[in-house]
This record gives C-alpha cells, structure tokens and sequence, in this order.
C-alpha cells in the first residue's frame, strides 16, 4: 500500500536530484584540467614586451567572452551588448574612467581648460 503523502514528495526530489548531479558534473568539470606547467605554454620564456622590453611580441591575441557574435563592427549600425563590448574595445576615446572613478588619459597624451572652462584642448 502507498502513502499518498510521500508519492509527491519523491516527484518533487527526483528532478531536484538530478539538477544537483548535474551541478556537481559540471563543477568537478571546471575545477579540474589546465596546463601542467603554466610556464611551458608557448611565449611563456619572453618577458613582457620582447627582451627589450619595448618591443611587441609577433603575435598579439584578444580573446574576449562575447557571450555572441555581433551583429556588425560598424559603430553606426551595431545595437545591442555583444556589439557595444568589441565598439568599446575598438574605438578608445580622448579619456577613459580608471577603476577607482577617476578620470585619466585614453588616447590624448595630455589636456588643458581654459580659464573660462568653455574649451578643452587635447594633445594626441
């Protein structure tokens, strides 16, 4: 004889269980693997900016997780935050906003206001 009382308990776990096994797979899977040695990937051996130190390494790379593709490069026509992340890594602007708020140098070497405060003038 069944409990009538338990029978909606066990359909109520069984899915629980299953999303808890499912989530147990999938944080072993991202705890585990790598590169053995983190020194032996490639480039590793040259330090930043060639042995120079002012020169730029051959190959350059940006990986960035995009979540999509966007739709276009053209700041014109690109709507929507997978466009908005490659526009902001593409076109730097005059000045950028530093982690602490403040405001510092992008592209402009240097700038100055004048007296009235109605003119910026920015050195590139």
């Amino acid at each position: 004889m069944t409990d009538r009382y338990t029978e909606p308990a066990i359909r109520t776990l069984r899915p629980a269980l299953i999303c808890l096994t499912a989530l147990l797979a999938m944080l072993l899977a991202a705890c585990g693997g790598g590169a053995a040695d983190p020194a032996s990937a490639a480039g590793a051996s040259m330090p930043i900016g060639g042995e120079s130190g002012s020169e730029l390494a051959a190959v350059q790379v940006l990986h960035r997780g995009n979540g999509a593709e966007p739709q276009t490069v053209d700041p014109h026509r690109g709507e929507g935050v997978p466009s908005s992340n490659i526009h902001r890594d593409l076109f730097e602007g005059l000045t950028i906003e530093a982690p602490d708020g403040a405001v510092i140098p992008g592209v402009a070497e240097s700038w100055a206001i004048s007296d009235d405060g109605m003119t910026y003038t920015f050195s590139l």
